[in-house]
This record gives C-alpha cells, sequence and structure tokens, in this order.
C-alpha cells in the first residue's frame, strides 16, 4: 500500500542543504559589513546580503525541486520551508527576546519564495531531463 502523498526525503534534504550552505555563506559578508556602519561600502554590502537572504530559500526550493522525482514543487517548497523553520527555531532558541509576532509571516513569505524556486527547478528539470 502506498501512502498518498509519498516524499523523498533525498531531495528535500538536498534543498535544506542548499538552505543551509547559502546562509553560512551569508554569514561572511554579515560579519565583515557589521564592523562598518555608516559607510557606503557597508551599506551596498548590506543590500547585497538583504537580497541574497531572499534568493537562498528560492534555491533550496529549486534544488529541492530538481532532485525530486515526482511532485517536485512539494519537494521543493518543503525543502525551502522547512529550512526557514530551522532557522527561525535556531534564533526562538538562541534569543528569546525575538519578537514571535512576525514568524507566521515570514515563514509563509519565505514559503511562497521557495514554492517560486520550486517551479522554476521543476521547469529545468523537465527542460534538461532524466
Amino acid at each position: 500500500m502506498r501512502l498518498p502523498l509519498a516524499l523523498d526525503i533525498r531531495a528535500i534534504g538536498y534543498g535544506l542543504a542548499t538552505f543551509v550552505a547559502g546562509y553560512i555563506v551569508l554569514s561572511i559578508p554579515t560579519t565583515l559589513v557589521h564592523g562598518s556602519h555608516g559607510t557606503s561600502i557597508g551599506e551596498t554590502v548590506w543590500l547585497l546580503v538583504q537580497i541574497g537572504a531572499l534568493l537562498v530559500p528560492a534555491l533550496a526550493g529549486g534544488v529541492g525541486a530538481y532532485f525530486a522525482p515526482a511532485r517536485r514543487v512539494v519537494h521543493g517548497a518543503l525543502a525551502g520551508t522547512s529550512g526557514m523553520l530551522l532557522l527561525l527555531l535556531a534564533v526562538a532558541f538562541l534569543a528569546p527576546e525575538y519578537p514571535a509576532a512576525g514568524i507566521p509571516f515570514l515563514v509563509a513569505l519565505f514559503a511562497l519564495v521557495a514554492s517560486l524556486g520550486a517551479i522554476l527547478g521543476s521547469y529545468i528539470k523537465s527542460r534538461v531531463g532524466p
């Protein structure tokens, strides 16, 4: 008997690993820009970090969708959203003063971005082939 929604953990894991690696890469310029408040290069790097923070879930969703054998968009959306949930759980654990009211909005926003990345990853996989 097959479950109605069989998930490929490998595809979700690849997307989650992409999410974690993306945020680790983003932590490097964030650390460098932390000490340069008010400079023009600091503001430019900070803008690039913010854009990258939105692109990482889309990339994770695309990778999850690319490696999924079926239901690519579902796998990609789960990959990007689970990465965001892990990040928010870490922030809630390490910084309990973080306002919890914004968490549902962030999860919904990043789920949408991950879904868009999953649609793109699914399109790329259909063009490239098996």
